[in-house]
């Protein structure tokens, strides 16, 4: 859950390869207690939160766990496609993943 992630990458192929270094459904599972259903609700309330917002909110943690949902929804909906105002979504919800590491973890120096 806790790697610092490279605040430079912007290309989406790398921000899924980060996205599927945690195993999002187990961290779900031990911080939430969510079960199968419970994933795609929490996930679709985040993005449609986003969505009316522009704004990616939670926890370091929180946001870990959108990217890893974010990533998953990807690939079973629209696999290999990501662009346009999802590529931006995605961008925008990594940038805030690099900025909540820096504010969670005192890092002044994301890589």
């Amino acid at each position: 859950m806790w790697l610092k992630p490279n605040a430079d990458v912007s290309d989406v192929d790398s921000i899924w390869e980060y996205a599927l270094t945690v195993d999002g459904y187990a961290a779900a599972s031990e911080k939430f207690g969510f079960d199968t259903v419970q994933y795609k609700d929490w996930w679709v309330e985040k993005y449609s939160y986003y969505d009316r917002t522009g704004y990616w909110e939670g926890s370091f943690e929180e946001l870990r766990l959108c990217l890893f949902f974010f990533q998953r929804n990807e690939r079973f909906v629209n696999p290999g496609k990501t662009e346009g105002e999802t590529l931006m979504a995605v961008q925008a919800l990594y940038l805030a993943v690099a900025k909540r590491w820096q504010i969670e973890t005192d890092d002044s120096d994301p890589e």
